[in-house]
């Protein structure tokens, strides 16, 4: 019975950070795909970017509770806030999703 509890140990753990790796190397990837958003926008400001970003805000999901989020989340708040070739209603969508999201944008 030991055998088998350790054996099975041996089993479960490594696939246990093989699982918490991948799901590490995901989220990365997916905060570089927001980041290379509000990347893009910066360069070249317009609706349909702001829109671009706030879908890969959406399939972001979940945002970490960590300054370094928070920041670049408010960053690119203010920088389609403070664009004039963004609509009010593109705006206001951003606005109601990073709120939605637990982002404090003041």
């Amino acid at each position: 019975m030991v055998f088998k509890l350790a054996f099975l140990m041996h089993q479960i753990v490594p696939i246990f950070f093989v699982c918490i790796a991948i799901f590490v190397i995901f989220k990365h990837i997916k905060w570089s795909k927001v980041k290379a958003c509000i990347s893009k926008f910066s360069e070249s400001p317009s609706d349909k970017v702001a829109r671009e970003l706030i879908g890969t805000v959406k399939d972001f999901g979940y945002i970490p509770n960590h300054p370094t989020y928070w920041e670049t989340m408010r960053a690119a708040y203010k920088l389609v806030c403070e664009s004039t070739q963004v609509s009010p209603e593109t705006n206001q969508a951003l606005r109601t999703l990073l709120l939605s999201k637990g982002v404090n944008i003041r």
